[in-house]
């Protein structure tokens, strides 16, 4: 049976195996497609998505197929792309002389309907059909209105209004978590990038492993540091989070005009971007490609991308590119910024192509 929708996430699919030649009967309803015989044991495989209405990835939960008979077996495949989804289910049975027969169906399903030519609404839904859900981009500026974006830690001894402004007039929901809370599942489920300013506490290595699970499993994460002169002070904090995924940051501290680009998404079109008394990065000895840099300063790598599992990070040495006078006097910093969330941002939700 066929089943139409524009939801590109999986859609629940329950399926009754008869034991003996039977005429099926189907019902539907909104939330999964039954098929099943009147007679005979079952084997059922449900899955049911499931998903939050801020804009996160819908998480499924999968209910393996049980057979409560060994006369009784069925296999399914399932290939599909960003419009149709191709059914093959093959039924073997035991007969009566204890012969085998085996029954294949096949048939396609619409998973996608384009309601429109671009996305607009922030629906959990891929509207126009182009494998990315709620590539909102209604200002054309290169941010996704959808993503939920997080300002973790202290701001720095400067204004950081046009850095705030600029965010929030391009749609991104913007929450600041200024006291520091405890690093934790129930803190990163409210967002999808968090940029990290001023660490001015301990954290322990449950917080450690908690941010690089986060990360692991989709989650992107700018770092901000330079904050305080003094490596003793500063860097600890940091650099407790940091080792998990293989970096660390460490002196000198280094005051000049970065101009030496890799060629790296992060990196694109930028010409110059000030970096002010900050600090550079570089991999630990047991993960020596773990940064993998993007620019550097006298020969020190200043800023560098890390890919953990599902999730992006970019570690920048320096805080003044979320201060108001970067934003007044170097003109490549709002690309820079843009070119960081479209990196770390959720790869197939929430992503503006090109």
């Amino acid at each position: 049976m066929t089943r139409r929708t524009r939801s590109p996430f999986l859609v629940a699919f329950v399926m009754t195996l008869p034991l003996a030649c039977s005429t099926p009967s189907g019902t539907e309803s909104a939330g999964a497609s039954t098929e099943s015989g009147t007679t005979g044991s079952t084997a059922t495989g449900t899955v049911t998505p499931t998903s939050s209405a801020t804009g996160t990835a819908a998480t499924t939960e999968v209910d393996e197929p049980t057979t409560s008979a060994a006369s009784a077996t069925s296999d399914t495949s399932t290939t599909s792309d960003t419009s149709t989804t191709s059914i093959t289910s093959t039924t073997s049975t035991i007969t009566g002389d204890g012969e085998i027969t085996a029954t294949t169906t096949s048939g396609t399903t619409q998973d996608c309907i384009p309601s429109g030519a671009d996305e607009t609404v922030c629906d959990l839904i891929d509207d126009d059909c182009n494998g990315i859900v709620d590539d909102v981009d209604v200002g054309d500026d290169g941010i996704c209105d959808c993503v939920r974006i997080g300002l973790f830690g202290q701001p720095g001894s400067q204004s950081e209004e046009t850095f705030k402004t600029w965010l929030n007039d391009r749609g991104p929901a913007v929450t600041v978590f200024a006291d520091e809370p405890t690093l934790s599942p129930v803190l990163f489920a409210q967002v999808d990038i968090m940029v990290i300013r001023y660490l001015t506490r301990t954290y322990t290595a449950e917080e450690a492993l908690a941010l690089s699970t986060w990360i692991e499993a989709g989650g992107g994460v700018m770092v901000l540091s330079g904050y305080n002169g003094n490596p003793a002070v500063e860097l600890p904090p940091y650099n407790a989070l940091l080792a998990n995924m293989g970096l660390e940051l460490h002196s000198p501290l280094l005051n000049n005009a970065v101009t030496e680009w890799t060629d790296h998404p992060v990196a694109a079109g930028l010409t110059s971007v000030n970096f002010l008394v900050g600090w550079p990065v570089r991999s630990l000895p047991n993960m020596p490609d773990a940064a993998v840099p993007i620019a550097t300063l006298d020969g020190y790598t200043v800023t560098a991308a890390h890919v953990h599992g599902a999730g992006r990070m970019v570690v920048w040495g320096d805080e003044w590119i979320s201060f108001d006078s970067e934003w007044v006097m170097t003109p490549d910093v709002p690309k820079f910024w843009v070119n960081i969330f479209n990196y770390i941002g959720p790869a197939n939700i929430c992503t503006v192509p090109g």
